[in-house]
């Protein structure tokens, strides 16, 4: 039986910029959701230029799909996958609204909202599966685009010993998975929430701290 050990890897990526995202306005699994703006855009296509994938899973909300789109050069990708758990936290009631101080509370503490332990048992089934997905199809460089909450969920897990910062517009952080014939044997986080692709100051972001919930 073979040994050897063999690698991954997982490009997470957080959608382009929304409206919601400078207006503060709660986004959560909304459908089909806010899409991007003229920089959120540009975001993606900055992402295009500097990464290449030879699979990509995605997200099917709105903001998601055209941030694929966008690093495609508009031309999409082969057949991406479309995966419901990929999809930001849910925020029941206050998806939609403006944040403020009463809803996080409301939010940290799990009223009316998937809390941050289903999140990040969601995320890492969902990861696990694209993992053993890709792996069967051959690849070896795969895109994940998604949302800054189901991120920071990831991180918490990939990394519990470590205090990751919550993802950017079109952040990617690199995941390396190890494996061999008897299956997984770890997850690396290699590089977490790089921006260097969006160098200028113009397409960079500041989401204040709902970059953890859309």
């Amino acid at each position: 039986m073979n040994n050897k050990y063999k690698y991954l890897h997982l490009y997470l990526i957080r959608h382009g910029e929304t409206a919601w995202n400078i207006e503060k306005r709660l986004q959560g699994s909304l459908e089909p959701g806010p899409g991007l703006t003229a920089k959120g855009k540009q975001q993606a296509r900055s992402v295009g230029i500097e990464y290449t994938f030879d699979a990509v899973y995605t997200s099917p909300l709105l903001r998601c799909i055209q941030s694929v789109e966008e690093i495609g050069g508009g031309v999409q990708y082969q057949q991406p996958k479309k995966v419901e758990e990929l999809k930001e936290r849910s925020l029941g009631v206050y998806e939609g609204r403006l944040l403020d101080r009463e809803v996080l509370q409301h939010i940290r503490r799990g009223v009316g909202v998937e809390t941050f332990e289903d999140l990040r048992i969601r995320s890492r089934k969902a990861l696990e599966s694209i993992a053993r997905d890709a792996i069967r199809c051959g690849h070896a460089n795969v895109m994940v685009m998604t949302h800054g909450g189901f991120s920071s969920a990831c991180s918490s897990w990939m990394a519990p010993n470590e205090k990751m910062p919550s993802m950017a517009n079109c952040g990617v952080s690199k995941v390396r998975i190890s494996y061999n014939s008897h299956g997984y044997l770890g997850w690396e986080v290699e590089e977490w929430n790089a921006v260097g692709h969006l160098q200028d100051s113009v397409l960079q972001s500041d989401n204040f701290g709902g970059k953890d919930f859309g």
